[in-house]
């Protein structure tokens, strides 16, 4: 087996790994008391979950796959956090939303840049559906 090979493997296994651990978290959230049905919300986890491992399946380039791994387990930490499923939407730095008379792709391009890391997912334009 080359050197790529057992890393790709290793890859894997690790990804499996952090979808049993993230299917774990949806059978055991808490939820928040008084906000949020906590069944609805593991509902969400699954099926994010499945959303964005199913998008991700095809990926084979180590660099991108240990990228998307990071992003799961930031993710998985912010919930666990501030106990709450949903991703944390960025604070855009000043000067990145478009005045009037300066071009829109100015704000895309800044809320591009400013795209957190646990949020990386979500740029190639999928969007999570929140209940």
């Amino acid at each position: 087996m080359s050197a790529s090979a057992a890393s790709l493997s290793s890859q894997r296994q690790r990804v499996l790994s952090l979808y049993r651990q993230i299917l774990r978290l949806a059978r055991q959230w808490p939820g928040r008391p008084g906000v949020a049905d906590p069944a609805t919300e593991a509902a969400y986890i699954r099926t994010e979950a499945g959303t964005l491992f199913r998008q991700h399946k095809s990926l084979s380039d180590p660099v991108v796959i240990e990228s998307h791994i990071a992003e799961a387990e930031s993710r998985i930490n912010l919930a666990l956090h501030y106990n709450i499923p949903y991703p944390r939407m960025p604070n855009l730095p000043p000067g990145c939303l478009a005045t009037p008379g300066q071009p829109k792709r100015r704000t895309a391009r800044g809320m591009d840049d400013a795209l957190p890391a646990y949020m990386k997912s979500y740029k190639s334009g999928y969007a999570p559906k929140i209940k």
